[in-house]
């Protein structure tokens, strides 16, 4: 018996086989505190032949990341001689300062370009990884970038340089702090909105990406990735796929992915906040958005596993 574990610290898109139109998008941007020009190349996105049926397909992507990622041998104690585990290596996508979240933002950047946006908007922990690589990638396309990050201080000249604030600092991202109990869709959105509003007031455009990037459109950079796995035999080699999940877009893609394609991989997330009915919920919700609401469910194609999470984490703490 074999298992993989998609490793959530790195990631990469598929470089797929299927025809792509490539062109470069450059886009000047000037506001009060920077004046910035920045090519970024843009690819015309097709999808694979079996989710080719889903609603909401992305128009484009942003080339950001290498690919494939590898599969290594993963030998940890304990492990029973008759089983094998491997990783996949998703922290050598070549996107260092973005990790696995790059697949997502591949897709989220190419719609905020789409759209015209000239900034982008996003919330997170002080430490978010996710922000920190928002940050980077609106950075590398030519946007700019405005971050909420939940901090139990209120001044921003107090909270320091280190760690992920350090890399939003060096890149330039406007962050605005905001109390650790504020809860996503009752403070947090309604603040992002106000200041997207604010922005549009200012000659610019802005684009609000939801927390972890896990909407419809960063559902595909995980299509994109289970799409890697065929192309690296997993659904042959393979049992079982585990993941982690803390805002639901991983498991989203990948759980639609293997449901689609009838594969026998068994696919098992790992909560590392919030409980298992609400990434269900999550996940129903992005099955109704793609069309698929009305054939399967959540509950049917992904097993979630509780039990893991320690003490409450900023993710948890965002959504509640």
């Amino acid at each position: 018996m074999r298992a993989t574990y998609l490793w959530q610290a790195g990631a990469a898109v598929t470089r797929c086989c299927r025809q792509q139109h490539i062109k470069t998008f450059t886009m000047s941007c000037t506001n009060a505190s920077a004046s910035y020009r920045s090519s970024a190349t843009f690819v015309d996105y097709v999808a694979p032949s079996w989710a080719n049926r889903l609603k909401c397909i992305p128009k484009q992507r942003v080339q950001l990341a290498m690919y494939n990622t590898p599969i290594h041998a993963w030998n940890i104690p304990g492990v029973p001689s008759d089983f094998q585990l491997s990783v996949k290596r998703d922290d050598l996508s070549g996107s260092t300062l973005s990790g696995n979240k790059v697949r997502k933002l591949e897709f989220l950047m190419a719609d905020a370009a789409n759209q015209q946006c000239t900034s982008v908007i996003t919330a997170g922990g002080i430490q978010s990884n996710f922000a920190r690589s928002t940050a980077v990638a609106a950075r590398q396309v030519g946007m700019d970038c405005h971050l909420f990050l939940r901090s139990e201080i209120s001044e921003p000249e107090s909270i320091g340089c280190e760690g992920n604030l350090l890399l939003d600092r060096m890149v330039g991202a406007h962050i605005y702090l905001i109390p650790k109990k504020a809860q996503y869709e009752r403070d947090i959105k309604v603040k992002m909105e106000k200041l997207a509003a604010k922005i549009e007031e200012d000659g610019g455009k802005a684009y609000c990406v939801p927390v972890g990037g896990s909407n419809v459109v960063g559902l595909f950079g995980y299509l994109e990735g289970f799409n890697e796995l065929i192309q690296q035999n997993v659904l042959e080699d393979f049992d079982d796929l585990v993941f982690t999940t803390g805002s639901g877009g991983t498991a989203a893609g990948l759980a639609i992915g293997n449901y689609l394609t009838g594969s026998k991989l068994k696919c098992h997330a790992i909560a590392v906040c919030d409980d298992a009915n609400y990434f269900h919920a999550h996940i129903n919700k992005t099955l109704q958005e793609v069309g698929l609401g009305s054939e399967t469910k959540s509950e049917d194609i992904l097993d979630i596993l509780e039990g893991a999470k320690g003490k409450v984490t900023e993710c948890q703490r965002m959504k509640n």
